[in-house]
């Protein structure tokens, strides 16, 4: 058992290296109420999707209705059926 003179160590790990961008939310209820406002009216963009937003996006353009329709019948299932 260590004392408790001793330090105690802490592994630091170096941040990822692609964070998400998170869009700037005011706190103040006010002003997060004229943000959206600017929002809907096209006066603020959000910024630019990350590459895993467009792969996602790219990915959904490229899938036939039929295959839209498998994925969404899997997703059902396994959320209303789960195995036991």
């Amino acid at each position: 058992m260590k004392a408790l003179d001793e330090p105690i160590c802490i592994v630091h790990l170096p941040p990822p290296k692609e964070l998400p961008m998170k869009p700037h939310r005011p706190s103040d209820p006010n002003q997060l109420g004229k943000h959206i406002a600017d929002l809907v009216h096209g006066d603020v963009r959000d910024p630019k999707p990350s590459p895993r937003q467009k792969a996602a996006l790219a990915r959904a353009a490229k899938l036939t209705p039929r295959q839209r329709s498998e994925i969404a019948r899997k997703a059902a299932n396994a959320r209303w059926h789960p195995p036991s």
